[in-house]
């Protein structure tokens, strides 16, 4: 089995076809309805060759040798402004702390029910007062970035999840409403005690008793710039709603959008993806949704995870968009989910084996 190290790359670039070429030609429109900025964009992105190269810097793990290096199912990740990277292992119930330069230096949490323990942790986040929130969907535990356990949150409730923090310390997160006549997610806007203060959108929950829905549409969304949310759900084709943080729409994202036919390929990795055997389990929609993850970086660029994928690599095709809304260019990025700090991108990476890294890459615009 091939072994990786942490190691450093100065040169090495991670280049796609799209490349970013020529001068920009965005033919779409802005206009303002309501207060609320509406931005159209066309098919083609203003770089149809691209505006982005990734740099690789820094890749973290190992398929064999050092355990802390040894990644079993990496679920999140964060960066604080020390450039301090925490990632969390759902196998191994713990976040492992790497420093810049990719060093090992602490881990947080272990497998328990007691205080600073998990069971089944899927997420992290670091709040604006430094403190590191561990979540689970019956509990919510805070440590000291050193580690020290400070206290846990009850969340069998609210069931609140993927939490993330705006600069005024108010909380985002995606809440299950497990209403009988509307079951559905909701993205919340929380105070400091996680109390919900109101609802920016939604989407229906798919049918437990039903069929597994393989390509399932559901709402999503993160911060930009730590004092707006972007939300996408792909139930109203391919749309993207931005709203400040007191939860006011500020502004909408279109973009002309043909369907993309669901293929063989598409069901196959999937499938395996789940760990599906049949297809008589599952149900599988004509297209493909247009949406399947949002991500924003610190500048406000808004980053599109779409279900297209790369024949070869099996890569997510991502559409990004400038701060303004308008559709800037297409690349392919190798992995998710991503974290956005001091112009690098973060990202958990799985190689052609199963095994799990962390990559830190330099974002270089062009032109």
């Amino acid at each position: 089995m091939r072994k990786t190290m942490i190691w450093l790359a100065g040169a090495s670039i991670f280049a796609v076809a799209w490349g970013c070429k020529g001068e920009p030609a965005w033919k779409g429109s802005i206009e303002t309805a309501d207060g609320v900025t509406v931005v159209r964009n066309p098919k083609v992105p203003m770089y149809p060759q691209g505006g982005l190269e990734l740099q690789e810097e820094l890749t973290i793990g190992m398929a064999e040798g050092a355990e802390e290096y040894m990644f079993v199912r990496l679920r999140g990740l964060a960066v604080d402004d020390q450039g301090e990277i925490f990632a969390l292992d759902q196998r191994k119930s713990r976040a492992d702390v790497f420093s810049g330069d990719g060093s090992h230096i602490r881990s947080i949490g272990r497998q328990g029910q007691g205080p600073g323990e998990f069971q089944a942790a899927f997420y992290i986040a670091l709040s604006p007062a430094g403190e590191l929130l561990v979540g689970e969907m019956g509990r919510l535990s805070f440590f000291e970035r050193s580690g020290n356990f400070l206290r846990s949150q009850d969340n069998s409730i609210l069931r609140l999840a993927f939490l993330k923090y705006l600069e005024n310390g108010d909380a985002v997160g995606t809440r299950m409403v497990m209403d009988e006549q509307n079951p559905r997610y909701e993205v919340a806007v929380c105070g400091r005690n996680l109390e919900p203060k109101s609802v920016l959108a939604s989407s229906p929950m798919p049918d437990p008793s039903g069929k597994f829905a393989l390509f399932s549409s559901v709402i999503r969304w993160d911060i930009s710039r730590g004092r707006e949310i972007v939300c996408a759900d792909g139930q109203e084709g391919y749309r993207l709603s931005v709203f400040d943080a007191g939860g006011r729409p500020t502004r909408t994202i279109h973009k002309q959008y043909d369907p993309v036919p669901v293929t063989d390929l598409d069901i196959d990795r999937q499938m395996r993806q789940h760990g599906i055997q049949s297809r008589d389990e599952v149900t599988i929609p004509r297209f493909l949704p247009p949406i399947w993850w949002v991500y924003a970086d610190e500048e406000g660029r808004i980053f599109v995870s779409t279900w297209q994928r790369d024949l070869k690599s099996g890569v997510a095709l991502f559409n990004i968009f400038d701060p303004e809304g308008r559709y800037l260019c297409d690349y392919l990025i190798p992995g998710e989910p991503l974290v956005f700090k001091d112009g690098k991108l973060y990202a958990i990476v799985q190689d052609e084996e199963g095994i799990q890294y962390i990559k830190r890459y330099r974002m270089i615009w062009k032109p």
